[in-house]
């Protein structure tokens, strides 16, 4: 467990600038500099886009770079470890609003809870996403996806802040997997575990971050499992596969989790194993997959939770807990909804969740979320 980015470096690169303003305020406005699927307008204050933070070594180099700006936000998040962190301070006129009236934070679930039945944005939602990340609005996701697939589920959409992604093992900026924090497995631990399952006749998939980048290693696609899962990965633009017997650890890996893709006969009795051998260490997840009669296993940092994330990033933003809206639908939500943050639960939520919630909205295939977070803030200008 460790941060990777040093926040205390970054500093502000920020103009003045009327944050009243809330998503759908001028449609039109929002129509013009929208192209395509994917989210267009920066918000560039004196060469600086809007809640940008850059590392100090970077400021000088690109400031008022105008050329620089426009090489395209992914290159640039890379070059300049880019977090656009929409921070409402409440000091220095950053926000108009009191914070105890208008959220610091939204953090919404992806699966069942602004993503719709088939694991895509609706165009409603897309469009608010992206005109969230043009005025500044703070909203961000946590979700159980990797990185890689979150990313594919947002589509073109595009966040100002940090995402939280692999069920809380990792904050990462938008761009790029690179950790701003990671819940990173003990290594010695799995490197006893990952040895032992391999004696045992499985196939371990270990998702690493080497320091300069990630990916999944494994010795190979061993079953029609597997196959389907490779499949499903195919499309994704930050996904990569290794193929490779790792019987030592190299001590520079980082490793977010360890995947299993097997038969439920053969998945089921292991999970109860490895929880009782290693649950001091790790953590487990389990689920059938229907679509091609198998199951998978998820293996990872004890703490690597939701809630545990959330609370980090918060910290890393300087958010208070009180002043942070969540929304959720499934078990994997729930920690959220036991903390001093705002819980809203999506009307196909879990009962469990919603005896929980503060407040129940609509269904997830309605666009609840964005227009939650809309209405939040059209309250917040009264």
């Amino acid at each position: 467990m460790g941060a990777t980015g040093n926040l205390h470096d970054l500093v502000l690169g920020f103009g003045g600038v009327d944050h009243r303003m809330h998503p759908f305020a001028d449609g039109k406005r929002a129509a013009t500099e929208r192209t395509g699927l994917a989210c267009g307008g920066r918000n560039r204050l004196g060469g600086w886009r809007l809640g940008t933070l850059v590392t100090e070594e970077h400021r000088g180099k690109d400031q008022g770079n105008d050329k620089g700006q426009d090489d395209g936000d992914e290159d640039f998040g890379h070059r300049a470890m880019v977090v656009r962190l929409a921070r409402w301070y409440k000091r220095g006129g950053f926000c108009t609003m009191p914070l105890m009236k208008r959220p610091a934070l939204f953090v919404s679930d992806l699966d069942g809870t602004l993503l719709q039945t088939d694991g895509t944005l609706s165009p409603f939602t897309h469009e608010a996403l992206c005109a969230f990340h043009r005025d500044g609005v703070p909203f961000t996701v946590a979700t159980g996806r990797a990185f890689s697939s979150a990313r594919r589920a947002l589509g073109g959409a595009t966040l100002g802040l940090p995402l939280i992604s692999s069920d809380g093992a990792l904050i990462s900026q938008f761009h790029s997997p690179e950790p701003l924090f990671l819940y990173a497995m003990d290594l010695p631990a799995l490197q006893a575990l990952n040895n032992e399952l391999l004696g045992r006749g499985f196939t371990p998939m270990l998702d690493i971050w080497d320091g300069s980048a990630n990916f999944m290693v494994t010795p190979e696609i061993a079953n029609p499992v597997m196959e389907w899962y490779r499949g499903s990965k195919v499309h994704e633009e930050f996904f990569r596969f290794r193929y490779e017997t790792v019987n030592a650890l190299p001590s520079h890996w980082q490793a977010i989790s360890l995947t299993l893709l097997d038969s439920p006969q053969r998945l089921a009795p292991l999970r109860a194993e490895v929880d009782r051998r290693f649950g001091h260490l790790f953590k487990t997840d389990y689920a059938v997959l229907n679509e091609v009669d198998g199951a998978a296993l998820w293996i990872q940092h004890v703490l690597a939770r939701k809630e545990n994330a959330l609370s980090e990033l918060g910290r890393l933003l300087g958010v208070e807990d009180g002043n942070i809206v969540v929304f959720g639908d499934e078990l994997n939500d729930l920690g959220m909804f036991g903390r001093e943050w705002h819980a809203v639960a999506v009307g196909n939520a879990r009962q469990e969740l919603k005896d929980k919630a503060r407040e129940v909205i609509g269904h997830h295939t309605e666009d609840p979320v964005p227009r939650y977070v809309r209405l939040r803030l059209e309250k917040a200008e009264d």
